[in-house]
């Protein structure tokens, strides 16, 4: 199983926040409890978002069940197994396309002379097995028919295969202990030929295109009726499930079925009148007295249309009465695009029908030999594009295949390849004379190369659909995945998810983030692309919560994900059902008003890119959702024109809820009933009054079933984050984000930085604390600077504004004319009114011979102005830009409209003026058409390197080497400096101030360098202090108030130990600190630990040599503190007064002996001894180490160096290893060797070496723990490789067992392996035979003592 490593992301270091005025912010937000921070993947699925639960797969049998049906006991391919149970078992077996819908297809036999080439095409039909006859001419003889056996029917090949397919579901029903999920469907492509109006069963003529004669309507739906009685019959006495479903027509308003065809596959039959009639009267004589109620729970499906267009035509052209009996809606996706699968899910869900993708295999490609294996030459992407689509966007039940197994020869000739399985049809295996003709010689025989009779082949789109068919099984229900590419789905139990990627572009790498399956460990990852077919390719752990989804170029993969105790990993019965707001009410009697919406007055349909809802502007317009349950929420747009809306639940007192917001967005969640009893419900919105021209807009209600746990949904969306070239933003610490209860939260956010240079736009990603949903930030590469946008002629400007809330623009207006004291264009121009939303389809012409002058005050400086140019009547347009100043007039360059072929420019200019003054910037024709001018654009050039370089170099700092409070103040400055690149009146002593100050901080801070500390002594007082904290937790053996001080004194030195800032002072005051308390911890009044601070003291007074070098005034502190001390220890106090005198003495001490290093290596040396008191323990190299450090720290001049040796002699002290193991193996090894005879000499031969090998370390007493236990495994590896010379069987003894094999190998009963042969041959005359099992048999009886 592979594991793996995660890379932790980059997280912004300053939280000031420069955006656009599209971010709203929540003064008074919640915060989400009990959420722990997640990692976020790049794709998330959602288990409690439930969609269609999987009827399952299925195929049609026409054309293939009959013919590899009839094939009998043909065993083609020789492996010993009939390959038509071959076929079978591909098709139907849980193993492999895990088929178990089945549509019969009840034929219509066709007249003697038929056009009918394609030998699959010729469907028997049904009317000889009904009346002995084939034309339809003798009358119906129930005794006989139904008294038939299957093979003892015309179509026996046909219904031999659904027979397999009943017989594989009921086996796989029974294994699993589950009902049987088979569903049996018959349909029909066309009458029997004789009631056909063209006579023949290939379709109607062009003039007459509705084949079926008038009069025949009845008789052909008691002829459906009478086949699907005798199919659910024997169906359901062999494996106790009979027909579910019949179809009478199959792709009837289609124009491809003309007499003449080459095949039998359709009749047409107009939508509407014609169709409506041919469903009624099926029903009609499934009720006819003659079945007696047998046929009552076979259900009517329908229309079967070649294209989603058709399908949703011919439905809703059908009678009233047609649609309440139509059970389930069919549909095949031959032709159509997501909007009609939209479409045709909207009508089954409004209309209480069930949906079903009843047909579809897609070919092209092109035949070569080895195509089959080719992804590209099977068409395997239109084919899985097809069921990706139709899984996601029509949302099927079932999905079934249009055949299995398709014609070979049909597709050498045509160069193409359909189907999943290829086979000759053909029983001779002669292709068609004047059909295939690329396939036979000029004499009509098969060309060399073309395959005959049992020829079948697997293609990749076999194994493509058993990539879905396999693994989302009957029964697993849909759930959202946010990725076009990828559908997924859980169990019924909820152990297993499963997701289907495709990929039919470049090699992609994505995440999938599985924090909404608790428990999940294991993916199993099963792919077909051209070198694999649906095998497995990788078993991954995903215990870290996140699954790593690696998809090849031009393949699909299935990833199946599971606990591996098979423990449940998401609840599915606590889900959300969607309900589009385009699922309405039809109002018919056969369709129930719940889980719909209803709407009064004026609605549109909304855009896509607000959820493809319905939205009303109306004064009055209103809408209702009534629903099953106990509660929902209701989802829609809140946008800068929301209207005020009264939302009422089952007719109670309304609440107002107003749905304006700054920003439009169009999945807010607009209302939440909370908990209700169960039962219908209803919730009305209607908008207030006076909210005429305000928006209502909706989008979807969700229906929740059982609890969900709250969790956060979606995002708020940030306004654009501003930053120059080349400088990383200031972006949010924290975002806000919705449940799915509808509470706002504010989360930390980490946005990931890697690979971005910020040199041009770009949207971030950002990772949520507790929540796999991302954040995005949208970064704006802007101009340095800029002082003036002029929008010509665009007072409304988009740009401006946007510009302006980032920049602070001096020019407070898009556009103004010119007066004394302000800036705006000097004359009146032609006004070009085009899209305000492009600032170059706005602006200004000139009349006749006139100029385009602005004026614009500029303080002293160097700038760079941009002007655009758009031509709005195609020509070419020269023009000549001019700055006039008090110097005089200064050609700046020239321009023109046109630019590489597009009809927009912008041209740059620099110049420089020396002091203060209006300019006036001119656009003159060049010796062409008068001049336009769409912008100007003018930005300061300032200085900003020193400025950048000085925030790159704060932002690259290590800041683990400094304390909070320097890093705040140096952020601040950061904060503070950033906006200047982008504001308008930022002068370059600005930037000057804050390169300065920045560096001036980043120098005093090198200064402050903080090292790590030595937390050697520390964490050796802390261990002596949790011992006596696990006696104290046992016994209580001191009183509390004394433990409590040595508590609170350990709780701040285990602070101390896990502050990686923590000064070296900090370390040494909390060391000292708990080792007196500790003293100090006693039961009753106790004096020992003041006597043993007093001791302490009075030593290192005594040293008159040391105090020199501390300071008088401490010195006296501590002589002070002394005399107080020895004082009270002479008198009867209580606890707390010497308790205190100790204190104050430590302290005192403590404030001495913090100023001098040196006693921190004492501290230290006198630790190092006590090490050393247990040196037997060690290695005699480290030990001897160790001595030596102690050595050089009692005298050593600089204390920090020789800290620095002592406690890397004290850590790198070795224990000497245990070596009882490695004797016995050496023992064990010499035993082996001294007795050489008795084994193989090849599974010895490097065991000498390495026992000496062992006991060399053995008798080395520097060997460690890891050196001794790598010999070992070594020597017990080489030992364990030794064999007994007769012992045959290798079961680790010699007797008559290894006899009996070796005679049987020379029996050429068995085979042995080489090692096995090896160890036979005792004689060692190099072959192992009857001699040698002699030789075994002597030794087994002890007859001899060796070999």
């Amino acid at each position: 199983m592979r594991k793996k490593q995660r890379l932790r992301r980059t997280t912004a270091g300053i939280s000031a926040l420069v955006m656009g005025t599209s971010m709203i912010l929540s003064g008074t937000s919640p915060v989400l409890a009990g959420i722990d921070e997640t990692k976020a993947g790049s794709i998330t699925a959602d288990p409690d978002i439930h969609h269609q639960t999987l009827e399952g797969w299925g195929t049609s049998l026409c054309w293939w069940g009959n013919v590899i049906g009839s094939w009998g006991d043909a065993d083609w391919n020789g492996d010993g197994r009939p390959d038509r149970e071959e076929i079978a078992e591909l098709a139907f077996s849980p193993e492999y396309l895990n088929l178990n819908i089945v549509r019969y297809n009840v034929g219509g036999g066709d007249r003697e002379n038929s056009s009918m080439k394609r030998c699959e095409g010729l469907v028997p039909g049904w009317t000889e097995d009904m009346t002995g006859t084939a034309d339809g001419t003798a009358a119906f003889d129930p005794e006989l028919f139904y008294g038939k056996t299957t093979e003892e029917m015309s179509d026996a090949g046909q219904l031999w295969m659904l027979e397999q397919a009943n017989q594989y579901r009921k086996a796989y029903a029974e294994e699993l202990g589950r009902e049987n999920d088979v569903i049996n469907k018959v349909f029909s492509n066309s009458p029997p030929y004789y009631m056909t109006k063209s006579g023949t069963s290939t379709g109607g003529s062009w003039g007459n295109p509705n084949n079926l004669k008038d009069d025949c309507y009845d008789d052909f739906a008691m002829y459906m009726a009478r086949a699907t009685k005798w199919v659910d019959e024997n169906l359901e006495s062999k494996f106790g499930v009979g027909v579910s479903y019949v179809e009478p027509l199959n792709e009837p308003d289609t124009s491809y079925w003309y007499e003449g065809s080459t095949k039998q596959e359709g009749c047409i039959f107009n939508n509407g009148e014609v169709q409506s009639k041919a469903y009624r009267e099926m029903q009609n004589a499934m009720d006819a007295d003659e079945f007696q109620g047998t046929l009552d729970d076979v259900m009517i499906t329908g229309t079967d249309e070649t294209s989603l267009w058709s399908a949703i035509n011919s439905f809703n052209r059908l009678d009233d009465d047609v649609k309440a009996n139509m059970e389930t809606i069919s549909a095949h996706t031959y032709s159509g695009n997501d909007s009609e699968r939209k479409e045709l899910h909207r009508i089954a869900k409004s209309n209480d029908k069930g949906l079903w993708m009843s047909e579809v295999t897609k070919g092209g490609g092109s035949h070569y030999e080895g195509c089959h294996e080719s992804m590209d030459a099977v068409n395997t992407r239109s084919q899985s594009e097809g069921i990706m689509a139709d899984l996601k966007y029509m949302q099927p039940s079932a999905w079934i295949a249009w055949l299995v197994a398709d014609s070979e020869y049909e597709y050498l000739q045509t160069n193409s390849n359909w189907g999943l399985l290829h086979a000759v049809f053909e029983k001779d295996g002669q292709p068609v004379p004047d059909y295939h003709t690329n396939l036979v010689d000029a004499d009509g025989n098969r060309k060399e190369g073309v395959p005959g009779e049992g020829y079948w082949a697997v293609t990749k789109q076999f194994y493509t659909m058993m990539q879905y068919s396999k693994y989302l099984k009957a029964g697993y229900i849909m759930i959202d995945i946010d990725d076009a590419d990828m559908c997924a789905a859980i169990s019924p139990e909820g152990d297993e998810l499963v997701v289907v990627a495709q990929n039919f572009g470049g090699d992609r790498q994505e995440t999938l983030d599985l924090g909404a399956f608790h428990g999940a460990d294991t993916a199993e990852l099963y792919r077909t692309s051209d070198t694999e077919s649906c095998e497995l390719a990788e078993t991954q752990d995903v215990t870290d919560g996140m699954l790593d989804i690696m998809l090849p170029a031009n393949s699909v993969s299935t990833y199946v994900v599971r606990n591996s105790d098979g423990a449940a990993i998401c609840d599915p019965g606590n889900y959300g059902e969607i309900i589009e707001a385009d699922i309405e009410n039809p109002e018919k009697p056969w369709a129930s008003e719940s889980n719909k919406f209803s709407y009064e007055g004026s609605w549109g349909e909304s855009s896509e890119e607000y959820g493809g809802g319905k939205y009303s502007n109306e004064e009055n317009a209103s809408v209702t959702f009534t629903f099953d349950g106990t509660q929902a929420m209701i989802y829609g747009s809140k946008a800068p024109e929301g209207a005020s809306v009264l939302i009422s639940v089952d007719g109670k007192e309304p609440v107002e809820v107003s749905l304006e917001a700054e920003d439009k967005d169009g999945e807010a969640l607009l209302y939440y009933t909370g908990q209700l009893d169960q039962g219908t419900h209803t919730v009305a919105i209607t908008k207030k009054e006076g909210q005429e021209g305000r928006l209502l807009e909706i989008n979807y209600a969700k229906i929740i079933h059982g609890t969900l746990e709250e969790k956060i949904e979606k995002i708020q969306e940030l306004g654009p984050v501003y930053t120059v070239n080349g400088v990383i933003p200031v972006l949010p610490d924290t975002v806000f984000a919705q449940t799915n209860m509808g509470n706002i939260v504010e989360k930390a956010v980490t946005w990931e930085l890697e690979g971005t240079d910020f040199t041009e736009d770009v949207v971030l990603n950002g990772y949520v604390e507790g929540t796999s949903v991302a954040a995005s930030a949208e970064v704006q590469v802007v101009p340095e600077n800029i002082r003036y946008f002029i929008d010509c002629n665009n007072p409304e400007s988009p740009v401006y504004s946007e510009t302006d809330s980032y920049a602070g623009l001096i020019n407070e207006t898009p556009d103004q004319k010119y007066t004394e004291g302000t800036w705006g264009y000097l004359d009146d121009y032609g006004a070009y009114n085009g899209n305000k939303e492009d600032s170059y389809d706005m602006g200004w012409y000139a009349e006749a011979g006139q100029e385009i002058r602005y004026t614009v005050p500029l303080d002293a400086g160097t700038y760079r102005m941009n002007l655009g140019f758009k031509e709005w009547w195609n020509q070419d347009r020269p023009m000549k830009v001019s700055l006039m100043t008090e110097e005089g007039t200064t050609e700046l360059g020239k321009a023109n409209t046109w630019n590489n072929g597009n009809p927009w420019n912008e041209e740059s200019y620099e110049f420089t003026i020396s002091k203060e003054e209006n300019v006036t910037v001119t656009v003159a024709s060049d010796g062409g058409p008068d001049p336009v001018l769409s912008y100007i654009r003018i930005q300061g050039i300032l200085e900003t390197q020193p400025l950048k370089d000085a925030i790159l170099q704060a932002e690259a700092l290590d800041r683990s080497q400094y304390g909070e409070d320097v890093l705040a103040a140096l952020d601040e400055l950061v904060l503070n400096a950033k906006p200047l690149f982008y504001q308008a009146t930022t002068v370059q002593e600005d930037f000057d101030c804050a390169a300065e100050d920045i560096t001036a901080k980043l120098e005093e801070m090198n200064g402050e360098v903080q090292t790590e500390a030595d937390m050697t002594s520390l964490n050796l007082a802390i261990l002596m202090a949790e011992k006596m904290e696990a006696q104290q937790a046992e016994n209580q053996c001191y009183t509390e108030e004394s433990w409590a001080a040595a508590a609170e004194a350990l709780e701040e030195a285990r602070t101390v130990r896990e502050n990686p800032q923590a000064l070296q002072e900090e370390v040494d005051t909390a060391f000292l600190n708990l080792v007196t308390v500790c003293n100090m911890v006693e039961t009753g009044v106790q004096k020992v630990g003041l006597k043993a601070v007093i001791q302490g003291t009075e030593s290192i007074l005594r040293d008159e040599e040391a105090l020199k070098e501390y300071t008088e005034e401490s010195v006296q502190a501590v002589r002070e503190a002394l005399s107080h001390a020895q004082s009270v220890f002479e008198k009867d106090v209580d606890q707390e007064t010497v308790n205190q005198a100790a204190r104050t003495l430590m302290d005192a001490v403590t404030g001495m002996l913090v100023k001098e290093e040196a006693d921190r290596l004492d501290i230290l040396i006198q630790k190092a001894e006590e090490l050393l008191a247990g040196g037997d323990q060690y290695t005699p190299s480290s030990v001897e180490r160790l001595k030596n450090a102690i050595e050089y720290a009692k005298t050593a001049q600089n204390a920090d160096e020789a800290y620095a040796q002592l406690a890397e002699a004290m850590t790198s002290l070795v224990r000497k290893a245990n070596k009882d193991e490695l004797i016995n193996a050496i023992h064990m090894a010499e035993e082996i060797l001294a007795q050489p005879e008795k084994y193989v000499p090849s599974s010895i031969a490097g065991l000498q070496i390495l026992t000496d090998e062992a006991q060399l370390v053995y008798d080395d007493s520097e060997a460690d723990k890891e050196r001794v236990g790598e010999t070992l495994k070594k020597l017990i590896d080489e030992i364990l490789k030794a064999r007994l010379m007769g012992d045959v069987n290798l079961n680790g003894t010699v007797d008559t067992e290894d006899t009996a094999v070796l005679l049987q190998y020379n029996a050429e009963l068995t085979e042995l392996s080489d090692e096995q042969l090896k160890a036979a041959d005792t004689d060692r005359n190099g072959a192992a035979d009857s001699g040698d099992a002699a030789i075994i048999l002597q030794y087994a009886a002890e007859k001899i003592v060796s070999f």
